[in-house]
């Protein structure tokens, strides 16, 4: 009898659970439908939930779903990293598109080109010609670069190097392959100065047990960050040079008071907290001549704290630095992508997404010419894309390859 009136319940509370779930979406798809543009996200980098976001003090609401079939869809929000040519949905009516894309285009070549960033109506990127900027989105916060929590002064920092036995200057890399030709450039670094370099490229070094369980997959732990600040100089190389593509290689080392020697961003120097925050590699004609004034600045304690003015002093000179920390960001959003659906929702509730004009990525050839491949198909593959995007049909990979390939053959 209990048995039975165990069964009796559960069979209820499934059959109320199962009526309360349709009721209530069926309420949630008919406010939608009325009230809320619906943002429908083409990648896993979100949940795969429905999400009602509230932005700007109440004053915009959207519907964020993975789910394609939605009523009142106005957006389709796409994640660079993530691009596949089955995702994009044709054919196309009237929607908005929208690209997220935080990193380098190293790993998706089309979007370098116009041809198809022309296809999004709202980017974000590290480029300040996006729509939404994310420019400083390494930088976890303006105090940061003033914060002492980890900083060392000259005087410890000499001491580490005669009691430790470490180099002057640190170098911590994995990826080894890169447009930027980085350990080329280190290893001849490393012919005229001493440097500690740890993870897989040029490894002279072996991390602690302790800090072997937290890279890479942590490189903001205090552990991590109390280890690198024993460094007068940090190397800090971007994968690739693009402008504005400034990331954690360049912030890490200023928030823990080590000097960056920096090549990247050609727009570098508008983002620096001082006009001498960082020794710029584009400064100098040769491995040589930046060894040879890292050496200088090295055995001179006083020119080496002319680059710690943002710590020993608490100076950031930049305004432009903190005036544009965030872009858009505020406390209310938890990251940059929640920032974003805002940032789209509220241009929907105004109906202002016109494509922008010009491009958005400034990503030269590489100097590795390894990489020249890699550009010069991203170039006529995006051709392709944009052909045939034209005709607004759904394609396979296969009519995608045979397209590209032929226009790449016909001029080359």
């Amino acid at each position: 009898m209990l048995y039975s009136l165990k069964l009796h319940s559960i069979a209820y509370f499934v059959i109320a659970s199962l009526c309360t779930h349709f009721l209530l979406n069926l309420f949630v798809d008919n406010r939608v439908k009325n009230e809320y543009p619906v943002l429908v996200w083409k990648s896993s980098i979100v949940p795969d939930r429905d999400r009602l976001i509230i932005c700007y003090d109440k004053k915009y609401e959207c519907l964020i779903t993975r789910n394609e079939t939605k009523n009142n869809v106005s957006v389709f929000m796409f994640y660079g990293s993530h691009l596949d040519n089955n995702d994009f949905p044709l054919p196309r009516n009237g929607e908005i598109w929208a690209l997220f894309h935080e990193e380098s285009p190293r790993n998706y070549a089309p979007i370098l080109f116009r041809e198809m960033q022309g296809l999004f109506n709202i980017t974000a990127t590290f480029s300040t010609n996006s729509d939404f900027p994310l420019t400083l989105q390494y930088l976890p916060n303006i105090n940061s670069i003033i914060d002492k929590t980890y900083f060392k002064s000259t005087k410890e920092k000499n001491n580490f190097i005669k009691t430790k036995n470490i180099a002057s200057v640190l170098f911590i890399q994995s990826d080894c392959d890169t447009p930027i030709e980085r350990d080329n450039f280190i290893s001849k670094l490393m012919e005229y100065i001493k440097i500690d370099s740890y993870g897989a490229c040029l490894h002279n070094q072996d991390f602690s047990k302790e800090i072997s369980t937290i890279y890479p997959l942590d490189l903001y732990n205090p552990v991590f960050l109390e280890f690198i600040s024993q460094y007068k100089f940090i190397i800090a190389f971007e994968n690739s040079i693009c402008e504005d593509y400034i990331t954690e290689k360049l912030w890490r080392p200023l928030m823990v008071g080590s000097v960056p020697i920096y090549l990247g961003s050609p727009s570098v120097k508008a983002w620096l907290p001082n006009k001498k925050s960082a020794i710029l590699v584009d400064d100098f004609d040769s491995a040589k001549s930046l060894a040879d004034f890292i050496k200088v600045v090295n055995s001179n304690d006083t020119l080496y704290d002319l680059f710690l003015e943002h710590k020993l002093n608490g100076i950031i000179e930049n305004d432009d630095l903190i005036d544009k920390f965030g872009f858009g960001l505020n406390n209310e959003h938890e990251n940059a992508i929640t920032a974003f659906e805002c940032f789209v929702c509220k241009k929907i509730h105004h109906g202002r997404y016109k494509v922008k004009e010009g491009s958005v990525f400034d990503c030269p050839y590489p100097k590795n010419s390894s990489w020249n491949g890699f550009w010069d198909a991203g170039r006529y593959q995006a051709r392709a894309l944009k052909i045939l995007m034209e005709k607004n049909v759904k394609f396979s990979n296969a009519t995608y390859e045979k397209l590209w390939k032929k226009l790449f053959y016909k001029e080359n």
